[in-house]
């Protein structure tokens, strides 16, 4: 009888065990979702003083190269923290995290290695501060255009994300 009674009181607790871990949230993960992702329009053009360059000899001007920039909320849904550690694309030759600071009253861009999104908050990439830069541009990006770029977050992993270009 002894016997059955450890038998039945050992099956409770590990069923009790198996609920409470079913009914446990834990820590939860970040969740990074992406809105509101435009491109301000982006130019080729390597001219000077209203020449048009030669893009097959390179001739007619001076280089100049082609930007955009991308911008768009990164929130997360999670409490627990995310970063966004790089970025990538086909667009442009380089695709980099940029800020946007003021030195000696002088504003200008800067690349950063990541941002951090903090859990249960959400981050604004916006003209005039944190953006994602393209540089050397592969085509032009004019209104209507879309470009396809990768931010890799450090928990959240790759996320691919379609930006429309906007005027700005």
């Amino acid at each position: 009888m002894k016997k059955i009674f450890v038998l039945m009181l050992l099956i409770a607790v590990t069923l009790a065990a198996i609920a409470l871990t079913a009914c446990s949230s834990g820590p939860e993960e970040a969740t990074i979702v992406l809105e509101e992702v435009w491109a301000r329009p982006g130019q080729m053009k390597m001219a000077g003083e209203g020449e048009e360059m030669d893009m097959d000899s390179g001739e007619g001007g001076m280089a100049m190269a082609g930007t955009s920039a991308i911008f768009m909320v990164i929130r997360n849904d999670g409490q627990e923290d995310d970063r966004l550690t790089a970025v990538s694309g086909d667009a442009a030759e380089f695709v980099e995290i940029h800020t946007t600071e003021t030195r000696d009253g002088v504003t200008m861009m800067a690349q950063i290695p990541g941002i951090d999104i903090p859990g249960g908050e959400e981050v604004v990439l916006e003209r005039g501060g944190l953006h994602i830069m393209l540089i050397n541009l592969k085509e032009n990006l004019d209104v209507g255009d879309t470009v396809t770029v990768e931010l890799v977050f450090e928990k959240s992993g790759p996320r691919t994300v379609t930006a429309e270009v906007r005027a700005p």
